[in-house]
C-alpha cells in the first residue's frame, strides 16, 4: 500500500506540473476546472462546465468505493 500511495502522489504532482506548463504554453487557450472533496463518505462536487461534472461525478463514485472496499481487500 505504501508503494500505491506514493505511486499516486507522484502522478498527481506531475499532472499539476504538466497543467501549469500547458497554461504557460497555450497563450490564449481557454480553461474550465472543478474538483471533487471527500468528507468522510460523502462526495462534494465543483465545477465550472457541466460537461466536466459527469466525470467528475465518476471520479467521485469511484473514490467512495475505494473508501468501503480498501479496507475489505486489505483484511482489516
Amino acid at each position: 500500500m505504501y508503494y500505491l500511495g506514493l505511486t499516486l502522489v507522484v502522478i498527481g504532482l506531475a499532472l499539476i506540473v504538466f497543467g501549469f506548463l500547458a497554461l504557460r504554453s497555450g497563450g490564449g487557450t481557454r480553461s474550465d476546472y472543478g474538483g471533487v472533496i471527500i468528507i468522510g463518505p460523502i462526495p462534494i462536487v465543483f465545477v465550472k462546465n457541466k460537461n466536466i461534472a459527469v466525470y467528475l461525478l465518476i471520479l467521485a463514485i469511484i473514490l467512495v468505493l475505494l473508501f468501503y472496499l480498501i479496507p475489505v481487500l486489505t483484511g482489516r
